[in-house]
């Protein structure tokens, strides 16, 4: 079981190479890392901070 800021830094590898394949499909940036396209529930992961 992973921890959440494990979980956090994973999807930050993920989000440096361009998207992320989440459980509602694959979420796509722009090249400052700004969500275009995502489902909801993966926002508060992804903030930045």
């Amino acid at each position: 079981m992973q921890t959440r800021c494990e979980q956090r830094e994973e999807i930050r590898e993920r989000l440096r190479a361009g998207s992320f394949d989440g459980p509602g499909g694959v979420v796509r940036f722009d090249r400052n890392n700004d969500v275009i396209d995502s489902p909801y529930y993966l926002l508060p992961v992804i903030n930045r901070g």
